[in-house]
């Protein structure tokens, strides 16, 4: 067997694999060079310079930037809003549920950075000048370019594929006031071309300690018309809340059925439930829809065995400033189908 003509094409194939694989980079390429590069790979230059604004959703939040540098998220379901996030350069505001603050360490400077970010159209526009140039580094079979900074007291690593230039992956390095160790990684998915804007179609984050959360953008929109203001008001809509002796009245700000579990958010906080005199395991009666149902009162999370099938409770939202009403049985399916965002409710002791 004449084994030559195999040797060839293989030959043949692995230069061309080499060929092909060196094509995507440049050895050589500056530091300047490699951020223009990545700057030009947001898209269609005239159709990003007509961009006044845009906004996505995400998670939970949905994001309005600013090419300025400003951006607001909000959380909620139309035309609910449970919390506004504003992040500018100086500072970053928060509006939770009536509650406003300001947010301060590191959850504040990662804000900033993400800001910088997305305002840049998710390239190193706003890093430009800020940036160590690491060159080409290996990350098992993938080769990528690195670059760092130092912004606020966070140490910034954004990895370039260098195919297109664009940014796959961001990590944000630090340590908490109690010394502890700080690291975010942000990997995006990816970029797709919206309105010639090149945008990572999702990311995905992981911390140390925590699970890894996916984040698909969608409802990509472009010039919204936003009031002239809308980056610096701190409005939510919750609805309203009434209260009196033993009796509490509000809407609905969010609800889901799923796999015989209804559950149904409240605009009522702790705060309120305090000044109309609710005590832990107190029975209550809960009013929606026409229908009068009976529930149980936690102040806190119940253990487990209180959370099964059959329940019937009000007990806080994890995390959030809110209560929840659970209705575990599949005969609350008609009521789910009848619910709308800020629908009138009221609980009342029995």
């Amino acid at each position: 067997m004449n084994f030559r003509p195999l040797t060839i094409y293989i030959s043949t194939f692995i230069f061309l694999s080499i060929l092909v694989a060196t094509s995507f980079y440049q050895p050589g390429i500056s530091k300047e060079e490699l951020v223009n590069k990545n700057i030009e790979a947001a898209g269609n230059s005239e159709q990003v310079a007509k961009i006044k604004n845009f906004s996505f959703k995400a998670g939970p939040k949905t994001y309005f930037i600013s090419p300025t540098g400003a951006m607001k998220m909000t959380t909620g379901k139309q035309p609910a809003i449970t919390e506004v996030i504003l992040v500018t350069d100086e500072e970053v505001k928060i509006n939770s549920f009536g509650h406003i603050g300001q947010l301060q360490g590191l959850q504040k400077e990662t804000y900033q950075v993400w800001a910088k970010l997305a305002s840049g159209f998710f390239t190193l526009k706003n890093f430009k000048g800020k940036l160590n140039f690491q060159g080409l580094k290996s990350f098992g079979p993938k080769k990528l370019y690195v670059l760092t900074s130092k912004i606020y007291n966070l140490e910034v690593n954004f990895f370039l594929k260098p195919e297109n230039y664009q940014i796959e992956r961001m990590v944000l390095k630090g340590f908490d006031a109690q010394g502890d160790k700080y690291e975010v990684n942000y990997d995006f998915g990816p970029y797709q071309s919206e309105n010639g804007l090149n945008l990572p179609s999702s990311w995905f984050k992981s911390q140390i300690g925590t699970r890894g959360t996916l984040h698909q953008l969608s409802e990509v929109k472009f010039n919204l018309h936003l009031a002239s203001d809308f980056f610096t008001k701190l409005e939510i809509n919750l609805g309203q809340v009434k209260l009196s002796e033993g009796v509490l009245r509000g809407n609905i700000i969010d609800f889901n059925f799923q796999r015989g579990l209804l559950i149904i958010n409240t605009n009522w906080t702790k705060q309120s439930l305090l000044q109309a005199g609710f005590k832990n395991k107190d029975k209550l009666i809960f009013s929606v829809s026409g229908l009068n149902i009976e529930l149980d009162f936690y102040d806190s999370r119940p253990s487990r065995d209180v959370l099964k099938a059959g329940a019937k409770l009000m007990i806080p939202d994890r995390g959030q400033n809110n209560y929840l009403i659970l209705l575990w049985s599949q005969e609350f399916q008609p009521l789910a189908d009848k619910l709308e965002i800020l629908s009138p409710v009221q609980v009342k002791k029995k």
